[in-house]
């Protein structure tokens, strides 16, 4: 993340070094702004082999006037997927555990795919699921954070469970929160029924990140892309799976933000 204060333009350069190679390097130019202005340089790691320990290097070279300033880089790497919360009856297994991850591994352990956690503390597995016959709930029914303190939520009482899983299933690919595959090339509506056909919805890049790092995970020849987005409205962009998303900065921003961003553009 570079910020960049009074009249500036620059080019940011991050790299990933492994123990074998140089194996990621993104050099992003930025125009000449007026004012401060934050820009986020999203790296698509998912094609670098897990090599570990990594190196990331960051650099910045001002290419007209100003003063550029970096933010903390930040790598966050297999956390738990939450998939969501749920009413449903507690699965295997179970024990005591203070965190999400705990609890996954606690599961893997006994074979089991899904953790379930609630009230907190308590968890318990399930190897499979009924997609059909599970009804996702508000997030305030699962407002309980885990013992640890933590920011996931652990479920909450009376039958409400935080679901997770450790990793996608087989076919797919995960990015953050979520898990994604090709639909390969047709027809938009074909795209739709093949999506639900497999319980999922057509693809919408919620974040930079979404967009840069799924696109370099599926390419496409003709750099077009069918998006799951039905309509736009009051409260943004209406999705498939009838949820809405502001859109992000600096691609889909509907907000005030965008209009305060364009006016330092000359």
């Amino acid at each position: 993340m570079g910020t960049y204060e009074h009249q500036a333009a620059a080019n940011i350069t991050i790299t990933v070094h492994t123990d074998s190679e140089d194996a990621f390097t993104k050099t992003e130019t930025i125009d000449f702004h007026k004012g401060t202005v934050s820009w986020p340089v999203i790296l698509p790691l998912v094609r670098v082999k897990h090599d570990l320990p990594w190196k990331i290097e960051a650099k910045a070279v001002t290419i007209l006037g100003g003063i550029i300033l970096f933010s903390p880089i930040e790598v966050i790497i297999d956390l738990p997927i939450h998939i969501g919360c749920f009413r449903m009856p507690v699965g295997d297994n179970l024990e005591s555990f203070t965190t999400a991850q705990d609890c996954l591994l606690h599961c893997k352990s006994n074979g089991k795919r899904f953790a379930l956690m609630t009230a907190g503390d308590s968890c318990s597995c399930r190897g499979d699921l009924d997609h059909a016959a599970l009804s996702e709930v508000a997030a305030a029914y699962c407002s309980q954070s885990c013992s640890d303190g933590s920011a996931f939520p652990c479920g909450g009482s009376d039958g409400f469970v935080s679901l997770y899983v450790a990793e996608c299933g087989e076919g797919w690919k995960r990015y953050g929160n979520r898990c994604y595959r090709d639909g390969g090339f047709g027809k938009v509506e074909d795209s739709v029924k093949e999506c639900y056909s497999m319980d999922s919805i057509l693809w919408f890049p919620r974040s930079l990140g979404d967009e840069t790092v799924v696109t370099d995970m599926f390419r496409s020849e003709t750099e077009e892309y069918h998006l799951g987005a039905v309509s736009f409205g009051s409260k943004g962009y209406i999705l498939d799976d009838a949820s809405y998303s502001l859109g992000y900065f600096p691609v889909h921003y509907p907000t005030t933000e965008l209009t305060q961003f364009l006016e330092y553009v000359p």
